[in-house]
């Protein structure tokens, strides 16, 4: 609005009666300024668009790296469950019988496993 004002204050000498009335030609600067402005936002989003696809694989990258060294934390048994359950989003059941492992012992090593990468983690954040 402050920029439709300037506008009219700006050009108040190109007003010509004659041609169309007060309200109509604030209506045209208007109208003018929201598309130049619509432009300059599409602008920025075609600008936008075209950077992020570098920027989603470099982020995607260093959160795997992040993944894959917390997992090695665990002893390799702990490493596939986690790996299976959470990354590969397998469920309980397809666990239980690929590993032939008790649905109660996946509970026990799942919670003991975020405990220690807890554990780690609240270590890396103090130093």
């Amino acid at each position: 609005m402050d920029d439709v004002l300037l506008a009219v204050w700006n050009n108040v000498d190109d007003y010509d009666s004659t041609k169309s009335s007060f309200k109509n030609w604030i209506a045209a600067i208007t109208k003018y300024k929201a598309i130049n402005y619509q432009r300059k936002h599409i602008k920025q989003l075609e600008k936008q668009v075209l950077l992020e696809p570098n920027t989603l694989e470099t982020e995607q990258l260093v959160l795997e790296h992040d993944i894959e060294s917390l997992l090695m934390q665990l002893n390799k048994e702990d490493r596939i469950l986690f790996t299976r359950y959470y990354l590969e989003d397998q469920d309980m059941k397809s666990l239980e019988e690929d590993l032939n492992i008790p649905k109660s012992q996946i509970y026990n090593r799942l919670s003991r496993g975020r405990k220690k990468l807890r554990t780690l983690k609240d270590k890396f954040s103090e130093i």
